[in-house]
């Protein structure tokens, strides 16, 4: 097939991946992979032309894993039909998936990235408790032990994720995270304020003054609550035009279980 389809194909994927995640934009890294937030843990997604036209999808289980300790799962490997766990040279494990590039639909997407993401979590609890190797329960940053950092675009939250948002007094969710929020994160039409189902709002369009108290509620909030982690979004930087040098210092004394951007 020609490069040009090729490259259609490639922009069918994207268009599925933003109607899986009804997201208008889906983050890319330093090397052109989709980047996915699936039940805690990061996906990437790749279109490959060898040997096949594919889709393929990869996240890490655990660390530190022997070929001995992988070939003791390779009962649990194969509850994962087409799946594949290869095993680095640094002893991480790579949970892997392929789509044939005629099954790609937000559908088949959406339940595959459900599917690895909960295998890569059971393989990782496994080898840890069997083998002693370090399961990996999140992205590159937390498996370096660098600070937890809200990413650009969140898609999905572990159980216990609040995603912090900022709102409109009258809780108009038509835009942005708002929107976000009130689709995917129990966000409900009418409430500007506070916590509700995954979600957390804070007012930023009614002056800083109102903003303000708005931070300061959620930061108390956010400490009466610490078995919940709060993912809070660059509020106030979007929509309502506030400088993020002006913002971030209202989170400056934000509880650990609050999640910030980067550099705030």
């Amino acid at each position: 097939m020609s490069e040009t389809k090729f490259e259609s194909f490639r922009a069918h994927t994207g268009h599925c991946l933003e109607l899986a995640y009804e997201e208008d934009h889906i983050d890319v890294d330093d090397d052109g992979d989709w980047v996915i937030g699936v039940n805690g843990r990061t996906v990437w997604v790749r279109v490959n032309e060898e040997p096949y036209w594919h889709v393929q999808l990869f996240t890490f289980a655990a660390e530190g894993v022997s070929h001995e300790a992988l070939g003791e799962i390779n009962q649990l490997n194969a509850a994962m039909c087409s799946g594949t766990m290869l095993l680095a040279d640094n002893g991480r494990v790579i949970v892997n998936h392929r789509i044939h590039h005629a099954g790609v639909t937000p559908e088949v997407l959406r339940h595959t990235f459900a599917a690895i993401s909960g295998y890569a979590n059971d393989c990782g609890d496994m080898l840890e408790t069997v083998f002693g190797s370090a399961a990996l329960e999140g992205d590159e940053e937390t498996i370096m032990d660098e600070p937890r950092t809200t990413t650009e675009n969140i898609t999905s939250l572990p159980e216990n994720g609040i995603f912090v948002f900022g709102s409109n007094i009258l809780g108009e969710h038509r835009g942005g995270a708002a929107r976000l929020a009130r689709k995917r994160f129990g966000a409900v039409w009418g409430q500007g304020v506070g916590h509700a189902g995954q979600s957390y709002a804070i007012p930023t369009m009614g002056g800083f003054s109102e903003f303000k108290r708005g931070a300061k509620g959620f930061i108390e909030f956010a400490a009466l609550n610490p078995d919940l982690d709060f993912y809070l979004t660059k509020v106030g930087c979007g929509i309502a035009g506030y400088d993020e040098t002006r913002v971030a210092p209202l989170f400056a004394d934000t509880p650990p279980n609050v999640i910030k951007p980067a550099g705030w």
